[in-house]
């Protein structure tokens, strides 16, 4: 019986370095495999490091600003038509931006519909009316105190081309308001 106690020990000791090499096999293919995972995610995460400099607080002190000035950001939500194929975003760096960019938007509609004017014109009404024939007119700018964008509507956009067209006018003595 010694003889056959000592058969199977040896088969299991036979077998035993043999899954042990399987294993260290299998490991050396996987763990390059994890490194080279790992490298790529270090490489991905310094990239966004090196491109993204969130502003941070620290010690409750307030988020650092650009050239003494809060980050300014302005979006325009715009659809034309029902048709949801229109709908369009337009990007702007600060309210004023984004009202010369609505005015610019209506001006090329006006010499689209009259190419052989030399000159377009128009009063605040007909600017009112393209406005109001958009299915979707909305403005979202960024507040710096709440960290979040703040909704304006169409009647907000009306009000703040109208300021900034009475402002944009010179009066009698040739003077900007």
């Amino acid at each position: 019986m010694s003889a056959a106690e000592e058969a199977p020990a040896a088969i299991a000791v036979e077998e035993a370095p043999a899954a042990e090499e399987a294993s260290v096999k299998e490991d050396e293919v996987v763990e390059p495999a994890k490194e080279e995972k790992k490298e790529e995610v270090k490489h991905e995460v310094k990239a966004i490091k090196k491109e993204e400099k969130p502003a941070q607080v620290k010690e409750g002190k307030p988020a650092p600003v650009l050239q003494g000035k809060p980050r300014e950001h302005v979006i325009a939500l715009l659809q034309p038509t029902k048709h949801d194929a229109t709908r369009t975003y337009l990007d702007f760096g600060n309210v004023t931006a984004t009202m010369e960019g609505l005015l610019k938007m209506f001006e090329t509609k006006l010499k689209e519909q009259n190419p052989s004017a030399a000159n377009v014109s128009y009063d605040y009404n007909s600017l009112c009316q393209y406005l109001d024939e958009m299915k979707e007119v909305c403005i979202l700018s960024w507040d710096v105190p709440t960290t979040a964008y703040k909704r304006f509507d169409r009647a907000w956009v009306k009000q703040s081309l109208h300021d900034y067209l009475a402002n944009a006018v010179p009066d009698s003595a040739g003077r900007r308001k």
